[in-house]
């Protein structure tokens, strides 16, 4: 195990540990163990006495952020805005994904960290909070209230979804407002998507999103702004025209258990199951190919190994389509395999044997002998398997009207989706993905940002397993090749031993 070393890169400022940080402080060693969420704090501490420095030079006050995929990089940044909201600033905008299944998981979790009720209230210490995605009508804030509580001091949040109608709702409202007492920093999650300006003519024309983030800027006096992804590339490789290019950088580094392209890619050849080049065909054809009923079995197996190793639940992740009616497809094709399964389990019926020769079939193929050895395929194995049978539900993940309320309620979930589960979607016991949906244009950022298989996985990676083609597979081993190259130039960036530019 890497010692872990934080590089000091500004001395001289201090930084205060106030109120806001004990809480988060206190809520990330509950979350994540006293070890780890002393590092955060320490690495966020580190990070903000270096943005305290930018903000010194008459330059773009633009620090770019990369952790890795799926790394936990929200809780430094609640981290980062829990030191910041004790060392004198009083206003932070998030930018929370683009559309509004991100943002509410940002938002809920804001909300939950600082301790911030249903109601906004000035009788306690929490920040007040404010977002373009609950019922409120920025136009209607009365603007003297609004002044009156910033020069208080009293923390405020807002987020918004990054769209241009959300953004100038924030922008109208600033607009408004004497900035004389406000100390603002922005927060721009998931920074390499929506916000870079797309237009051709980028010195003399913009996006509409790019515009808006340029405009709040502008009113804010080129505040700090803080970019933060995974996937840096675009952000890298900006026009110098662009008011967004990062002026510095810092690397979020994962916390202790986490899986990413090297474990899944680079290591163990059985974690990835064969999934034919044309299944995707078999599946638009209304059928379902065989490597997609391995992988619901193997799943149904996994979430019961998950249960007689003591936790309770698990979740499959399929990402094959870009079309929501292929994602109906695959619905009705499951769901009548889990019926079927269901009725079998429910009536003890003649077919239960071969059910279970069926999965014993599967467990002696996929699962690695230390799980078998741990867990042999047994009555209690198989109880717990048909548990998992019946509490098995499926969700679409593709549009505002598939976000189904009882959702967090469920143990057993199996998500389709296309767009909605490839950036910052979080699957808390993630243990099976079947991912046949390449990127067109085959860009890094985007490939990488599908992989939601990355994460905190390293308690039960040993029943993790993917399932794809063959082609895939190679291809991202490629980019867990690239990746580490890349992380090696961004480490020697921050260690002042070359510019981004370079």
């Amino acid at each position: 195990m890497e010692e872990y070393v934080i590089k000091d890169h500004s001395p001289d400022k201090v930084v205060q540990l106030g109120k806001h940080c004990e809480l988060v402080f206190a809520k990330h060693k509950i979350s994540y163990g006293e070890k780890s969420a002393n590092e955060i704090r320490e690495r966020m501490r580190g990070i903000f006495k270096d943005t305290q420095i930018l903000l010194d030079k008459p330059e773009k006050h633009n620090m770019l952020l990369i952790g890795k995929v799926q790394s936990g990089k929200t809780s430094n940044l609640e981290m980062f805005t829990a030191l910041a909201f004790d060392n004198g600033f009083n206003l932070m905008i998030l930018y929370g994904g683009y559309d509004d299944t991100l943002l509410s998981q940002t938002n809920e979790r804001f909300k939950t960290t600082f301790n911030i009720p249903t109601s906004n209230s000035l009788s306690n210490d929490c920040p007040l909070f404010f977002s373009t995605n609950e019922k409120i009508n920025f136009d209607d804030i009365d603007d003297s209230i609004f002044e009156e509580i910033i020069s208080m001091n009293k923390p405020v949040i807002i987020t918004a979804m990054k769209r241009p109608v959300a953004l100038t709702k924030i922008n109208n409202l600033l607009k408004r407002l004497n900035k004389e007492h406000i100390n603002a920093f922005i927060i721009d999650d998931e920074g390499d998507q929506a916000s870079l300006n797309t237009k051709k003519d980028k010195q003399n024309d913009g996006s509409a999103t790019y515009l808006q983030i340029k405009d709040m800027k502008k009113i804010l006096d080129n505040p700090l702004y803080l970019s933060v992804t995974a996937t840096p590339q675009a952000n890298i490789f900006q026009s110098d025209y662009s008011e967004l290019i990062p002026s510095d950088l810092r690397l979020i580094e994962s916390g202790n258990g986490y899986c990413g392209a090297a474990t899944y890619h680079l290591g163990d050849p059985d974690m990835i199951g064969n999934v034919g080049d044309n299944d995707n065909q078999i599946i638009e054809s209304g059928k379902m190919p065989q490597s997609l009923r391995t992988a619901v079995n193997y799943y149904l197996i996994a979430a019961g190994i998950m249960k007689s190793k003591g936790c309770e639940g698990a979740d499959m992740v399929i990402h094959s389509h870009k079309l929501v009616s292929i994602h109906k497809q695959m619905c009705s094709i499951i769901n009548t395999l889990l019926e079927g399964y269901k009725h079998i389990v429910n009536t003890s019926n003649k077919d239960l044997q071969k059910l279970r020769n069926e999965l014993h079939a599967i467990y002696n193929k996929e699962i690695s002998d230390n799980v078998k050895n741990e867990i042999p395929f047994e009555d209690k194995l198989f109880n717990n398997i048909c548990l998992a049978i019946k509490g098995s539900y499926i969700y679409m993940k593709n549009g505002p009207g598939n976000s189904q309320t009882l959702e967090g309620l469920k143990k057993y979930r199996i998500f389709i989706g296309g767009d909605l589960l490839q950036r910052g979607v979080t699957f808390k016991n993630l243990v099976v993905t079947y991912f046949t949906r390449w990127a067109n244009s085959g860009n890094m950022d985007t490939t990488l940002q599908r992989a939601r298989w990355f994460g905190y996985r390293s308690k039960y990676i040993d029943i993790c397993k993917i399932f794809t083609t063959e082609e895939i597979a190679k291809e991202f081993t490629n980019l867990a090749d690239t990746e580490i190259d890349l992380w090696d130039q961004f480490e020697c960036v921050q260690n002042d031993e070359l510019r981004i530019s370079d």
